[in-house]
């Protein structure tokens, strides 16, 4: 039989509280889990649209910013796949109004299968160094290949074509062999590239209590769990569970999914759940406070110590 409350407190006005000598030792613990990221392969086509007076310099020109961008987007590391370049302006003096959609989108789709199980996004970097607006079939043409998730848009350019483009990145144009041109693009590089994704779908199985809680607890009770805790895969919030420490409890998560996004925005989420233990006393009475109503805590729905 469970005993009665022994103690009286006395209070110095007079008050008597009902107290329990021996009453539960309790303590609150949280399970937490922290995602990860996995680092996307970086494809990238550079798309020139360049305009020279002296004809003569044209090749060297494109020769000379196609390395400046090679070497700076090697700076990212990981899997890489360059796609070959769409030249908008073959001898530098007839500029095109407009991109070959077509072999642009069968160039990312070759990617795609070179990555099979990676989530390409790709990128395309427009160099363009006339101080004038693009054509408009070129703008809507550009906006049609960047519809949301889809493929980004880093300009070299102008202010006058990226404010019209409104690109993801902007690096401004110096001149035809630029050697800071190699800075400009890098220092994107660095902190966008590579693109990361969220590693997981769900956390797996998470443990509700630490292994030093494990060997000492009795009993417990999952206090709260986030939006993300997957349904039945933890005990039911506010129960009393006795502890089974052959299969010690856990908890599952649903993480939120970010695919393929810049380095620099990119978040892991952290997760986390409350639950309170008992080591002793565990049919003894809880009082909240000086006062309160006693309950016997395995008795009592909900945590002791609050459902936070």
């Amino acid at each position: 039989m469970r005993r009665t409350v022994l103690a009286l407190l006395l209070a110095g006005c007079g008050e008597v509280h009902f107290v329990d000598p021996n009453p539960p030792r309790l303590f609150r613990t949280k399970a937490r889990f922290t995602s990860s990221a996995v680092d996307e392969p970086v494809v990238w086509m550079a798309v020139f649209n360049l305009f020279l007076e002296n004809t003569d310099d044209c090749g060297r020109a494109k020769d000379q910013t196609l390395s400046a961008l090679r070497a700076a987007f090697s700076r990212a590391g990981g899997a890489q796949l360059e796609l070959a370049v769409q030249d908008l302006s073959p001898d530098c003096r007839q500029r095109s109004q407009s991109l070959n959609v077509d072999a642009i989108n069968a160039a990312f789709a070759g990617a795609r299968q070179a990555f099979p199980t990676a989530h390409v996004r790709p990128l395309i970097v427009y160099v363009d160094d006339i101080d004038l607006a693009v054509a408009r079939p070129l703008v809507i043409q550009m906006s049609s290949l960047r519809s949301p998730g889809g493929t980004l848009l880093w300009a070299v350019s102008f202010p006058s074509v990226s404010n019209q483009l409104l690109p993801d990145r902007a690096v401004e144009w110096g001149y035809a062999g630029d050697p800071a041109l190699h800075d400009r693009v890098a220092a994107l590089v660095s902190v966008d590239l590579p693109l990361r994704s969220t590693a997981t779908l769900t956390s797996g199985p998470v443990s509700l209590l630490a292994a030093g809680d494990l060997d000492t607890t009795r009993e417990f009770k999952v206090c709260k769990v986030p939006p993300e805790a997957m349904a039945g895969s933890y005990p039911e919030p506010g129960a009393m569970q006795i502890l089974d420490r052959a299969h010690p409890p856990t908890i599952i998560f649903h993480i939120p999914q970010s695919i393929a996004i810049e380095k620099s925005v990119f978040k892991n989420v952290s997760l986390e759940a409350s639950v309170e233990g008992c080591r002793a006393s565990c049919d003894r009475y809880f009082i909240g406070e000086p006062g309160g109503d006693p309950y016997r805590w395995d008795e009592m729905h909900g945590c002791a110590l609050g459902n936070k």
